[in-house]
């Protein structure tokens, strides 16, 4: 019930800290640039305020009104998956902070044990999964572009389209789903934006 209210304490706290200081959230990530890719941060670092270089959307992130007003906000062109990501690189780029609450985020893997807790995965529903994937491979593969190393936007491309393709196939989903994440990878690789595939046309 007060997590919202420490998330705005400990906001405060790191802005009187680090006046640049730009999000603040529950949990969060790293960026690989190497490989492209976000990943989670060592148990042995959640101590303290946390520098992430995104907060997951799911995770209650709290971001600085002067902060947006420089860089903007979320890069609509995506439309779907990874928005988070580009827009915490476009404020770390910006020369901005990113810290997440270790005391929540403890609290929070605390609750998703394999012995039970309060949270509980949430999986992708099979009938939305194809267009979810198309978005996830496409802009991951984008954002590899931008912000990833030489190399980074192939690795990404490749890996997340082989994974959707075997996720989906698994789920004997129709072929024209199934090769979406493969198309999410070719339209991430030239570069396409904004919203080819329509969610509500592809659920039958």
């Amino acid at each position: 019930d007060d997590l919202l209210a420490r998330l705005w304490d400990f906001a405060q706290a790191q802005a009187a800290i680090d006046p640049l200081t730009a999000a603040v959230g529950e949990l969060g990530g790293r960026y690989d640039p190497r490989m492209g890719i976000f990943r989670r941060v060592a148990a042995c670092e959640i101590v303290g305020a946390v520098p992430v270089d995104v907060i997951g959307g799911g995770h209650l992130p709290m971001y600085r009104c002067g902060a947006l007003r420089r860089v903007g906000v979320f890069d609509e062109s995506l439309f779907f998956g990874f928005e988070e990501g580009e827009f915490g690189q476009r404020l770390r780029q910006a020369g901005y902070s990113i810290y997440a609450d270790a005391r929540l985020w403890q609290e929070w893997r605390a609750d998703t044990t394999a012995q039970g807790g309060a949270h509980q995965a949430t999986r992708t529903s099979p009938h939305k999964a194809a267009w979810r994937r198309y978005y996830g491979v496409r802009n991951a593969t984008l954002i590899a572009w931008r912000y990833g190393d030489f190399g980074a936007p192939l690795l990404v491309a490749l890996g997340g389209a082989a994974k959707g393709v075997f996720a989906l196939a698994s789920t004997r989903r129709p072929p024209r789903e199934v090769l979406l994440p493969l198309r999410g990878a070719l339209d991430g690789l030239l570069r396409r934006r904004g919203r080819p595939i329509n969610p509500s046309r592809s659920v039958k």
